[in-house]
């Protein structure tokens, strides 16, 4: 189990977005990112995306909401954390930039930050993302947000956290408390993110849905490093994206369901997954007992050694599966979707123009309203 919620901003409300140039880092990703593009509106819609990156940024920024994890560009990753060092907008910023430019580069389909907070009840993983274009009914801007609760964090060892889950397990109206009390302590925090949003962005087009999520694998697992992660893929929640570090704040969750089943818990109101984070079934109110519940029956797992000619073949299928998913949803990007940035042409003409320059000081940089908060604004 973990919760994740979707705050998305209306694409149509963007040129109500504060009118500001990039700081200087994301000025150099910006001219970084666009350098040998072949139009000026692919250009201009580069720059318009790290502005409102940045934008974004700030407003997590604000809340406290620095630590990044990884930085990518479409599938691509460009700085990973693996040191766990907080407030890290410099150096990923730097590396990022540094590896782009040994690259041929291509205009993007979307950007995508992963941040890590932590708070006294809950660890938070938050996504960030800009697209470029988009399919009809799909959002462009969307943060999505996954919490864990923050006892059950393996930080110690792996047999405590088996033995916490116990308590919650207990009986059915612990476990209805327990899963009660996130779910508060979620959305108290979620109601700050929208509300920073809009005061702001001075953007009221926010909107938000949230939901819990029971992953059932089709394998057991037991020890964290036989968690199935570090899958790199931004199109699913940034719980199952492998960011260094964030395996023991995970670990639980992959017990969730065994125990349920052990326990003979009711489970309703949430959406089953699988251990790639893949929908597999929403149970309503009236939920499933899921002693009985064929999704809940999971199978100790069972390690065979491979041959040499076995792995081959199998890294063989996954390149050419990932190949095939990249060339597909490219394809029906161009079917379907336009890019929504070139609507932003007047937000942000003057930042084609002024991105080489100085933001100067904090005080004169918009975006950030001479906040105390953006202590990088100066430099980043």
């Amino acid at each position: 189990m973990y919760l994740q919620a979707r705050i998305t901003v209306d694409p149509s409300a963007v040129t109500q977005l504060v009118k500001t140039k990039p700081t200087k880092g994301f000025g150099r990703l910006a001219g970084v990112l666009s350098k040998g593009l072949k139009s000026p509106e692919e250009e201009q819609e580069t720059f318009s995306a790290l502005t409102i990156l940045q934008q974004l940024f700030i407003v997590l920024r604000s809340l406290g909401v620095n630590d990044i994890l990884r930085i990518s560009k479409d599938r691509e990753i460009l700085f990973d954390d693996f040191t766990g060092r907080p407030d890290d907008l410099k150096p990923a910023l730097e590396q990022t930039i540094k590896k782009l430019g040994k690259q041929q580069l291509q205009v993007f389909d979307s950007l995508t930050l992963v941040l890590l907070h932590n708070t006294r009840h809950q660890n938070y993983l938050l996504q960030l993302k800009v697209q470029r274009s988009h399919a009809v009914g799909e959002h462009p801007l969307q943060l999505v947000i996954n919490a864990f609760p923050r006892a059950l964090s393996a930080d110690e060892d792996e047999a405590v956290v088996a033995r916490k889950l116990s308590t919650v397990f207990q009986d059915q109206a612990r476990y209805d408390g327990f899963l009660s009390q996130q779910r508060t302590a979620f959305v108290g925090f979620l109601k700050k993110v929208q509300k920073t949003f809009r005061d702001r962005m001075q953007v009221d087009a926010v909107k938000g849905s949230t939901s819990v999520r029971i992953i059932c694998p089709t394998s057991r697992v037991s020890t964290i490093s036989e968690m199935p992660l570090a899958t790199h893929n931004p199109e699913v929640d940034p719980a199952f994206s492998g960011c260094f570090g964030t395996e023991t704040a995970f670990f639980y969750a992959w017990l969730w369901a065994d125990l349920c089943q052990k326990r003979g818990i009711r489970c309703s109101n949430c959406l089953v997954v699988d251990g790639n984070g893949a929908p597999r079934e929403t149970l309503d109110g009236k939920g499933v007992e899921a002693k009985s519940h064929p999704l809940f029956n999971i199978k100790t797992r069972v390690t065979a050694p491979a041959t040499k000619s076995v792995r081959d073949a199998a890294a063989a299928t996954k390149r050419n599966a990932a190949a095939a998913a990249t060339s597909k949803r490219s394809t029906k990007k161009k079917r379907k979707g336009k890019s929504w940035l070139k609507s932003a042409e007047n937000f942000l003409i003057a930042v084609a123009e002024t991105a080489a320059s100085d933001c100067g000081s904090c005080s004169g940089c918009s975006g950030c309203s001479g906040c105390s908060s953006c202590s990088g604004c100066n430099s980043w």
